[in-house]
């Protein structure tokens, strides 16, 4: 019960409002990329590329839908740490607010450019 009730009174805050709400628009942006854009089920899948060097790895098609999933459950860790240091050390509990935000708005870049090469 004590994680609902902080919960509730980290979101009362301005900041934290802010930071949990975007986090939470990319997260249901990312999701939505996927009913968007299709992904090719081949054996080999371009995973990242870079203007300097072009396709730098190739891998499973697979990784394309566990990255997204691994930047969540970190985003959940991270959420729940938050609560927990909301009462101690308030500072601290505004970067990883700021932190699951940033990797969701990366996470969101990336997936986003990736689906529009491989299709």
């Amino acid at each position: 019960m004590s994680i609902i009730r902080t919960s509730r009174v980290l979101y009362k805050d301005k900041l934290a409002f802010w930071l949990i709400n975007v986090s939470f628009l990319f997260i249901v942006a990312i999701i939505g990329l996927f009913f968007v854009k299709k992904i090719k089920h081949d054996p080999l899948a371009v995973l990242h590329y870079n203007i300097y060097a072009g396709i730098d790895i190739l891998g499973s098609w697979h990784w394309l839908y566990l990255m997204p999933i691994i930047i969540v459950a970190i985003s959940i860790i991270d959420f729940l740490l938050a609560n927990l240091l909301w009462t101690k050390v308030r500072v601290m509990s505004y970067f990883l607010l700021t932190t699951i935000m940033l990797i969701n708005i990366f996470m969101f870049l990336f997936l986003y450019n990736i689906l529009n090469y491989n299709l």
